[in-house]
């Protein structure tokens, strides 16, 4: 019994830590890409061995967070609907554009359109809508 629980704690422990580690790493190549855009294979080096991170483990990281952005840009419901920007009213999309870029990192333009196309796939007014609501709220 004390052996099982004994190992029980311990794997929950590693587990934690792990995790712990994991987000720390991402945190890091963020930050680091926030810092460094279109880092070159040295520069990411560079910054494993700065930070005492295995370059194996370092690019790994890189490659899930990539994989998590391409992910994100090929799905969502303007993509599950078959919308692209011929589809919907420019000046909504015009609109929405406006809007997202307020919630992207360095005005991401492509990420900005993709947010809000996915709205104007599910609402066709949306930020109609979303202009009156705010102008409502400021009553």
């Amino acid at each position: 019994m004390f052996k099982s629980t004994l190992s029980s704690i311990l794997k929950s422990t590693a587990q934690y830590y792990y995790k712990e580690s994991a987000k720390k790493i991402s945190e890091d190549v963020f930050n680091f890409f926030k810092e460094n855009p279109n880092p070159n294979d040295d520069q990411v080096h560079s910054f494993a061995e700065k930070k005492g991170y295995d370059v194996h483990d370092l690019e790994a990281e890189i490659y899930k967070l990539a994989t998590r952005f391409v992910s994100f840009m090929s799905n969502g419901l303007s993509i599950k609907k078959g919308i692209s920007k011929k589809e919907v009213d420019p000046i909504q999309l015009k609109k929405g554009i406006k809007v997202e870029l307020e919630h992207t990192q360095d005005n991401n333009l492509d990420i900005a359109e993709k947010v809000a196309l996915d709205h104007l796939a599910e609402i066709p007014n949306y930020y109609d809508l979303l202009e009156e609501m705010e102008k409502g709220a400021e009553h």
